[in-house]
């Protein structure tokens, strides 16, 4: 198996084990830390997610550098390259540790409604959460260079390792000490640990020197020119994800970011699907630019396999939660937080496509044309100004509009737009080969929604019994007609050669 689809397969399992960790975890807290200390949990983790965008987009900027150095054999540029680019994220961190105590001073005014109380225990958790954000930016270029060198045996089974230590050890220990600050400081520690393990595969085993060459005025410009448009990328991210809980944290307080909380995490959940599963395709369409118009149809041709597997699978996930998804949420976050549901039916619903294609946004990248996807600012924008404007009647779930305004307006209507000019991407062919399938979630939703609403049932049990069974029955029809020879091989051959290996052993004994 190579390292891509082991990437692949390695990516689905660290999010089927974040999903299956926080169907406990979430609830968990929610029990021992109670709404409103969660809700503060979440409040000041959004804010400080906002020190993401003090990466400037320079990580994306190593990996596509990293990647062409090494293709043309340019040693001492990519060891010059790497040298700067750490002494840049040195930089970053320093001025993030300026930001951080400035912000640290300014936080009651930042959020008057915390009581003095979260106030206090707000300012604790900041301070572990800034350095957090300080123990992370160094390690940007040894992850861009892990995935550069398409190692993802490695770095998605340490994600995995990760998602399976840190809910683990934040709900032994918050049993025993239950604040937000006991689970900022585990994932702090967490984090600590996957970043030194980082640097020392990247010194010893894939053995890449930094080392500088001299000062290359003409190396730093090509990173700031291809990272800023990364960098205004992040903040977009940020605008649609993380300001709503800033914005209601503001106007009403910590009891309903708990609420957004949870119907955001279901949505990012099933963006990290789509996610996960195209980043390992970046290194390959950055190599595959470089040939022109032979690259593009090998592009497309990945695109659209893509494509079809991103719409298979988070069809089912897609089409499951809203047959299921009130029960779930009931069970799950508890009848205090039912908005969850209709919010994460907004955002599941308006981010759909985006998803679907979501390597459209690499080949963007390693097109060197992602500037124009940051004029998707201007509908983030749009959509921070809905979501103030809705708060006050409709509260979270007003939240979740403006993200769906962005996300639809942005992402689906402009980019595609943007994909077909630019990328040179074949979105009408993608479309028509999504055209069965669309057609098998709608007679498959619409059966398990009858069926659903027959059975009177209650519990975790009967729930995951229902869930399987839509499963079996989503998966019989895709296969029989929806699915084609490559996407039935990609289930047959693991199982064939599983029964082979067993039959050679059972030959020999």
């Amino acid at each position: 198996m190579n390292q891509r689809k082991a990437g692949v397969i390695l990516s689905y399992t660290s999010i089927g084990i974040n999903i299956i960790s926080n169907f406990l975890y979430v609830p968990l807290l929610l029990k021992y830390l109670g709404q409103g200390e969660y809700g503060l949990y979440q409040l000041l983790g959004a804010f400080v997610s906002y020190a993401a965008i003090f990466d400037f987009g320079l990580s994306n900027a190593v990996t596509r550098h990293y990647c062409l150095y090494k293709a043309r054999g340019e040693t001492e540029k990519m060891q010059n390259m790497l040298f700067w680019a750490r002494i840049l994220f040195f930089i970053v961190d320093a001025v993030v540790l300026v930001v951080g105590v400035v912000v640290y001073f300014l936080l009651g005014d930042i959020y008057p409604k915390l009581s003095p109380e979260e106030l206090a225990e707000g300012k604790m958790i900041f301070i572990v959460l800034i350095a957090n954000v300080l123990i992370t930016i160094p390690s940007y270029t040894n992850k861009a260079i892990v995935e550069a060198e398409e190692k993802f045996l490695f770095s998605k089974g340490l994600r995995v390792v990760s998602a399976i230590l840190q809910p683990v050890l934040v709900i032994m220990l918050v049993m025993e000490l239950p604040s937000a600050l006991t689970v900022v400081v585990v994932q702090m520690a967490v984090n600590l640990l996957v970043v030194v393990t980082q640097f020392l595969y990247v010194k010893f085993k894939i053995k890449t020197k930094f080392k500088s060459h001299g000062f290359d005025r003409s190396l730093l410009k090509n990173l700031f020119a291809f990272s800023f448009f990364i960098f205004i990328n992040t903040i977009i991210n940020e605008l649609n994800w993380q300001a709503g809980k800033t914005v209601l944290g503001i106007m009403e307080g910590t009891n309903l970011v708990a609420t957004l909380s949870s119907g955001v995490y279901i949505a990012s959940a099933f963006m990290q699907f789509s996610y996960n599963v195209s980043n390992v395709f970046y290194p390959q369409f950055s190599v595959l630019v470089a040939k022109g118009e032979a690259g593009d149809v090998t592009i497309n041709a990945i695109f659209k396999k893509v494509g079809r597997i991103q719409c298979l699978v988070l069809g089912l996930v897609f089409t499951g939660f809203i047959v299921f998804g009130k029960e779930f949420v009931v069970l799950w976050a508890g009848q205090e937080n039912i908005d969850a549901f209709y919010i994460a039916i907004i955002l599941l619903s308006a981010t759909f496509i985006s998803n679907v294609e979501n390597a459209g946004i690499l080949v963007l990248q390693a097109k060197q044309q992602h500037k124009w996807r940051s004029l998707t600012i201007i509908f983030s924008i749009i959509g921070v100004c809905i979501s103030v404007a809705l708060v006050p009647k409709f509260g979270a779930i007003g939240c979740s509009v403006g993200t769906a305004f962005a996300y639809f307006f942005g992402y689906v209507i402009y980019l595609n737009i943007i994909y077909k000019k630019k990328a040179q991407l074949n979105i009408g062919g993608l479309f028509k080969s999504l055209l069965p399938i669309f057609l098998a979630l709608v007679i498959v939703a619409f059966f398990g929604w009858f069926v659903n609403g027959l059975i009177q049932t209650e519990g975790w049990m009967y729930l995951l019994l229902k869930i399987i069974g839509y499963t079996v029955v989503y998966a019989l029809v895709c296969w029989v007609l929806v699915m084609n020879d490559y996407e039935k091989n990609l289930i047959r051959k693991p199982f064939e050669k599983l029964f082979n290996k067993i039959k050679v052993r059972q030959k020999k004994v």
